[in-house]
C-alpha cells in the first residue's frame, strides 16, 4: 500500500505489472488508488501536443515540389504565421495572379488579405479532378478510403469515387488528405463478403510483391492468423486505432540509422489528448506516445509469445 500511495511513479509501476495479477490490475483501476489520471493534471508532467487535430496542417495533400507552380484561379493552401507567432499555420486560398515565383492569393476562411505575394515553397496543391486521395467516407469517420477526386469546387469542396465503388459528395478539406502506398507491418482493415454480408477485419499488410509483372494487391493477415493474397487496394481501408489500459501493445520507434525497432509494452494511461503512457517489459517508461507508434502483438510480423 505504500507504494501505491507514496507518488513514486516508478515503484508504482514496477509494482501494478510485476507484482499484480490482471485480475487484481483490474480493481486497482477500480479504486481511489489508481493514479494515471492524477498524473496527467500534474503540472510536473510534460505537457504534449494533440495526437490528431482536425487541421488541416495534420492531413497534407502534397509536399513542397520545386517544379510546381500554381495557376491562377487554382485552390491552396498557404502557410503563414501570425506576429511573435513561431507556430505555422495554413489556410486554404484562392490564386489570383502569378508572377515569377510568388503567387497573390484570396484567402476562403474569412482570413484577411495581407497584400503580400507568397513564394511557392509556401504553398501547396489542393486535390484536382482526377487526383487519388484518401477520403473519410460521409467526411465524419475514422476511416480513410482510396478514392478519386471526380469534382473540385471553388467553395473548396470536393466529390469523390472511392475505389470500392460508394460515392461522397461536398466533402470539405479535413476529410481529404494524400493517398500513399501501404507498407508492410501496417495496420489496416479488410473488406470481406460472406453470405451477402459485408464487414471489416483487422488486418497488417504482411508481404508486398517486388516484381513488376505482379498484380495489384499486397498479403494481408488477420488477427486470427489467417492470410490472404493478392488483396486489392480497393478492398483495404486505414483506420483511427485505438487503445485501452492495460492493453499489451509494441511501440516501433526508428533510430537515428533509419532502422526500425520495436518494444513490448503496455498501456498505463490514455491522456486526454489521445496520446498514450507506456510501461515496457524492460522495466522502462514513455510517455505521450502516438497511436501511430503503436501495434498489436497480432500485427507483428512473426507475432509476440505471450510470457
Amino acid at each position: 500500500m505504500e507504494t501505491v500511495t507514496s507518488g513514486d511513479r516508478d515503484k508504482w509501476r514496477s509494482m501494478y505489472y510485476h507484482t499484480l495479477n490482471r485480475a487484481q490490475r483490474r480493481r486497482v483501476r477500480q479504486s481511489p488508488y489508481w493514479p494515471p489520471g492524477q498524473w496527467e493534471e500534474d503540472k510536473s508532467v510534460p505537457d504534449c501536443d494533440n495526437d490528431e487535430d482536425a487541421d488541416s496542417t495534420d492531413f497534407p495533400m502534397r509536399e513542397y515540389d520545386p517544379k510546381w507552380a500554381p495557376q491562377i484561379g487554382d485552390l491552396v493552401e498557404v502557410e503563414y504565421s501570425f506576429a511573435g507567432d513561431d507556430v505555422s499555420h495554413w489556410a486554404m486560398a484562392r490564386v489570383l495572379t502569378v508572377q515569377d515565383s510568388a503567387a497573390d492569393v484570396e484567402f476562403l476562411d474569412n482570413k484577411p488579405n495581407d497584400g503580400k505575394d507568397y513564394q511557392f515553397e509556401f504553398l501547396r496543391a489542393l486535390p484536382k479532378e482526377g487526383d487519388v486521395v484518401e477520403a473519410q467516407s460521409g467526411g465524419n469517420s475514422i476511416e480513410w478510403y482510396k478514392a478519386t477526386v471526380v469534382k473540385a469546387y471553388l467553395n473548396a469542396t470536393w466529390d469523390v469515387h472511392y475505389a470500392h465503388g460508394d460515392m461522397d459528395f461536398g466533402l470539405t478539406r479535413v476529410s481529404l488528405r494524400e493517398h500513399f502506398p501501404f507498407s508492410k507491418g501496417e495496420m489496416v482493415q479488410m473488406l470481406r463478403r460472406k453470405d451477402g454480408q459485408e464487414y471489416w477485419v483487422d488486418s497488417t499488410i504482411s508481404d508486398i510483391s517486388s516484381t513488376a509483372d505482379a498484380k495489384e494487391g499486397v498479403t494481408v493477415k488477420h488477427f486470427d492468423g489467417k492470410e490472404v493474397e493478392d488483396v486489392p487496394s480497393k478492398l483495404l481501408r486505414r483506420v483511427r486505432w485505438y487503445f485501452e489500459i492495460d492493453e499489451d501493445v509494441v511501440v516501433s520507434t526508428v533510430s537515428d540509422y533509419g532502422e526500425d525497432s520495436f518494444y513490448k509494452g503496455r498501456v498505463t494511461n490514455v491522456r486526454k489528448n489521445g496520446r498514450y503512457d507506456i510501461f515496457f517489459d524492460d522495466g522502462d517508461s514513455d510517455s505521450c506516445v502516438s497511436w501511430r507508434a503503436l501495434r498489436f502483438p497480432w500485427a507483428m510480423e512473426d507475432g509476440w509469445d505471450e510470457e
